[in-house]
This record gives structure tokens, C-alpha cells and sequence, in this order.
């Protein structure tokens, strides 16, 4: 709230205005506001795309992913900032829509599962759609990745994400490194190519993963 730009104010009916009290109970009726998000600099929806690949295995069935996407989720939630939750191996899923409000457990039992590969152009693609079909003023895709894409993945995923980037949002990815699959050589080139240059970080631990977000969307506003 503190940062909000423009208002629309002086109306008769939406949000009290605080600042107008006096005037409320002077008998004024234009003592009302209304807030649209495509008015409002602050307003934000973001899409959380997962990685559940086989290398993903230890944090999906330990609950961590889980974990990481609940924190998120509820977060977004109480700043009232639209959100989905999709996921991508060989297949995509739809976890939680934009209208969702909030995780329900029956689509959420996805993220206790990994297997096959790591093909994201699809789920990006999905991504794009749903982002730019929004009025919010700031659109952000969140990636989590713990790996290469899939040699005939990576292009067509860079396409998708650069439209992303050249139609006014944001990509930001987060790479899960292992000890026995850091980031090998070429691996930053191949972030940036994704992401769009240093619009990613590395983490060691999946608990990482919302402090990062948490992180990024501060320095957004």
C-alpha cells in the first residue's frame, strides 16, 4: 500500500478512503476509492514454473518442493497478487490456476512426483498465454530448474521466454545446483539465453528457492 501510485478517487461508491474520514462523516458520498490493475504500477501476477524432472526425485518425494511452492503460494496470496503454479518434465501440468485461490491438494499431489525429462517450451508456452492475457501491469514468470533442457528443448524454450521478455515481462530463473550436477561449462550462457542475461540465481538447497523469489520481487518494486 505504500507504494501505490494512482487512485481512482472522489467516487460514491468501492474503498473508503481513509484519508477523507472528515468528509465521511461530514455527509460527503465521494469518499471512495478504486484501485484497477491497470492503473496501479505495484500490481503484479506471476507464473511459477517447476522443474519436475527425474533429477528432481529427493525434493518432490521428501515434500520440499511442496514446501518451497506452499510458502510461495501463501505469500502471493496475502499480497493479494495473482498467481498459477505449473510444472514441466516430459508433460506439463497445470498445478494451480490464476482463479485458484489457493493450492488444492489434489492438484498439488503432482509435485510429490518426478520422472522423465526436462522439456520446458511447452509449460513456457502455456506461461506466455496466460501472462499476457492479464491486466496487471507487472507480468513475471519464476522458473526452478536443476538442469540442461533437453538438447531439442533449449531453442524453442529460449523463443518462448524472449517473446515473454519483448512483450513486457519479466523472466527470472532459479538453478537448483547439485554437487554432482553443478553448473557445468556453458551453463551460464544457457541461463542467460533462457532468462535473458543475469536474470537468474543459483541455489544450493530448495529451501532457497522462496528467498530468492522474495528477493527478486523486492527489487522489482
Amino acid at each position: 500500500d505504500a507504494v501505490r501510485m494512482r487512485r481512482n478517487r472522489f467516487l460514491d461508491e468501492g474503498r473508503l478512503d481513509r484519508s477523507r474520514l472528515v468528509g465521511a462523516y461530514k455527509g460527503d458520498q465521494t469518499v471512495f476509492y478504486q484501485e484497477s490493475p491497470a492503473d496501479d504500477d505495484t500490481s503484479l501476477c506471476a507464473s511459477l514454473l517447476l522443474d519436475l524432472s527425474g533429477s528432481m526425485r529427493k525434493e518432490a518425494e521428501s515434500g520440499e518442493l511442496y514446501a518451497a511452492t506452499s510458502a510461495l503460494s501463501e505469500a502471493f496470496t496475502t499480497l493479494q497478487m495473482r498467481h498459477e503454479v505449473r510444472a514441466f518434465n516430459n508433460e506439463t501440468y497445470e498445478i494451480k490456476t490464476m482463479n485458484d485461490p489457493a493450492l488444492e491438494d489434489r492438484r498439488a499431489e503432482a509435485l510429490f512426483h518426478s520422472d522423465g525429462g526436462t522439456e520446458m517450451n511447452e509449460s513456457a508456452a502455456l506461461v506466455r498465454t496466460s501472462l499476457l492475457g492479464r491486466a496487471e501491469r507487472n507480468k513475471l514468470l519464476l522458473c526452478l530448474s536443476d538442469g540442461d533442457l533437453n538438447g531439442t528443448d533449449h531453442s524453442p524454450s529460449c523463443a518462448e521466454t524472449k517473446a515473454l521478455r519483448e512483450a513486457g515481462a519479466l523472466t527470472f530463473g532459479v538453478f537448483l545446483a547439485r554437487r554432482d550436477q553443478p553448473l557445468g561449462d556453458g551453463g551460464e550462457l544457457k541461463l542467460d539465453e533462457i532468462y535473458g542475461k543475469g536474470n537468474w540465481v543459483e541455489i544450493k538447497t530448495i529451501d532457497e528457492f522462496p528467498q530468492k523469489v522474495a528477493r527478486r520481487i523486492a527489487d522489482l518494486f
